[in-house]
């Protein structure tokens, strides 16, 4: 390993690390380590390279610290330092790259995509509120956090929490309304430093804290695409612009003791996802990590629907319809394509894929071996030759934003020996191909010795684990194969413990419950439902 002080030649950390990386490239060395301490790092000299990263904004130029394209056998070492981003920046990005590890960092962004606001004064429809954190200004009569040298993005909804940080019981995040609502909120800058805002779409009160946030991802902090091998750990997170960890079009994931953490009195750390996978294969490994204040789940597996525009002969025009997906290269020569009707998702055809010509940023030409004839131009294709099995185990999941966890994969699923206190959902099962086009029909899920707290306290739903019903089914087929609910322990939970819809086999069995009598589960278009009477506690 080489030492980073050795090329901290300048004032400018990006551009050091970029001339490090260099050199450990061209000579082979194994990794870069860094003398513990604080690093603060600026867009103007790093790194920059053109990627598509799903679920984020567009595709195009992305400036990086630290940008790992083609490396192998390699580790960045930390050493427990402390890295802020001043400016946008993808901390960490893993392309084309084999048995990389980055470990022993914090990594803070500078600014915000939300703010956070304590409610000073509230009365019947009005609020004044008092920026906590974020840096935050009013034009038009709109709230905008003001980020990085005058990139700014509208805040458009609230969550509300209580003195001690807790998203409060009772409905999920409200949105402001449009402008050409009559209910529009509008703020006011008053000469306090406060704002006066209107027209709320919820009630607040004095003592109470706002998370108001935009909704918009810029930048994650690791960036993992098309690599194999990958291992992540003692991570932590404090915050940032996008979500915790996104890995494409990868094989073989290990994160362990990866963490998002509120500090300074925040009630929020990361803009979205704590971890992420979008179209990857292998063993996905997440264990022992702490997800705390992420302004969305902890954990999102899935693959990717494309939409069935066209067809000539045996050759189909393919396009990746929403905006966050567009330019991820999700079908190879070779590959197993899977047809469904976008309402139901339940897959009518498999054809083996020829060839592939990207068009454009949204278009691909596949040419399918074979007869193309039964194929329906509108209904979804989803790559299924390369799906992961999942485990997540030993970790925390606490006072997040909406639910715990979304799966959708094909492979093994193993959910195991966790600590859920999720306003929302804990576990979610979700895919469709509507809006978000994110695929996946589970085949074998396994939730056990897992403890639910006091999970479902706010909106997001009505369940702690809950399958999403599909706008039609299909006699007599399922798009979830086997979800097994078993030895786990429920505690004060509100709402169901488990809504299980267009599953072929749910089992729930052995579960300790504390403070719940009735709605335990329901279950609708299920072939065989597998229970027992549970273990009630005191």
């Amino acid at each position: 390993m080489v030492n980073y002080k050795d090329f901290a030649k300048t004032e400018d950390v990006a551009y050091n690390i970029h001339t490090a990386l260099l050199y450990c490239k061209e000579k082979g060395e194994d990794g870069l380590v860094f003398d513990k301490g604080e690093y603060h790092i600026f867009a103007e000299r790093a790194s920059e390279g053109v990627y598509a990263m799903s679920n984020h904004s567009d595709a195009g130029f992305k400036r990086c610290c630290f940008l790992l394209e083609g490396f192998e056998n390699f580790t960045i070492d930390g050493n427990g330092s402390d890295f802020i981003f001043e400016e946008i920046l993808t901390p960490v990005i893993i392309s084309n790259s084999k048995n990389v590890t980055v470990k022993g960092f914090s990594f803070t962004a500078k600014e915000d995509l939300a703010g956070q606001f304590d409610v000073v004064r509230a009365g019947d429809g009005w609020m004044d509120i008092k920026t906590t954190h974020g840096t935050i200004y009013t034009h038009g009569g709109d709230l905008y956090a003001g980020q990085f040298k005058g990139e700014t993005k509208k805040l458009r909804y609230f969550d509300i929490h209580d003195s001690q940080g807790r998203i409060i019981d009772g409905p999920s995040e409200h949105f402001f309304a449009a402008h050409d609502s009559d209910n529009r909120m509008v703020f006011k800058a008053l000469e306090d430093g406060t704002y006066h805002a209107e027209c709320l779409p919820a009630p607040v009160y004095e003592g109470q804290k706002l998370v108001m946030g935009a909704g918009t991802r810029r930048a994650a902090t690791i960036f993992v695409n098309a690599s194999e091998n990958t291992k992540i750990e003692n991570v932590t997170v404090y915050s940032g612009i996008g979500m915790g960890i996104i890995a494409q079009n990868s094989k073989n994931i290990d994160i362990g003791h990866f963490n998002t953490k509120c500090k300074d009195g925040r009630c929020f750390s990361i803009n979205a996802d704590g971890t992420h996978f979008v179209h990857c294969e292998g063993d996905i490994r997440i264990h022992d990590c702490y997800f705390e204040g992420q302004l969305d789940d902890a954990l999102n597996v899935h693959g990717i629907y494309l939409k069935i525009v066209d067809k000539i002969d045996n050759t189909l025009l393919l396009k990746e319809v929403h905006h966050e997906q567009v330019g991820i290269d999700v079908v190879s020569a070779g590959d197993v394509l899977q047809t469904a009707d976008p309402e139901t998702l339940i897959p009518n055809g498999e054809y083996k894929v020829k060839s592939v010509k990207r068009i454009n940023l949204q278009l691909l030409e596949v040419v399918i071996d074979g007869d193309a004839s039964d194929i329906r131009i509108g209904d979804v294709a989803d790559e299924i030759s390369h799906v992961p099995d999942v485990i997540f185990e030993n970790c925390t999941l606490v006072n997040n934003r909406a639910r715990g966890m979304l799966l959708a994969s094909a492979g093994k699923i193993t959910i195991r020996n966790n600590l859920f206190k999720t306003p929302g959902p804990s576990i979610k099962f979700e895919s469709d191909g509507k809006y978000w086009y994110e695929s996946g029909g589970t085949k074998d899920v396994l939730i056990t010795g897992n403890t639910f707290e006091n999970c479902k306290y706010s909106g997001w739903g009505d369940s702690v684990i809950v399958v999403t019903p599909r706008e039609k089914t299909e006699e007599g087929k399922y798009y979830h194969k086997k979800i097994a609910v078993v030895e786990n322990e429920f505690k004060n939970c509100k709402g169901y413990l488990a809504s299980i819809d267009n599953t072929e086999t749910f089992v729930f069995k052995g579960n300790r419950i504390i403070g719940q009598e009735l709605n335990l589960y329901r279950t609708t278009h299920c072939k065989t439902v597998d229970v027992d009477e549970q273990k009630k506690g005191l």
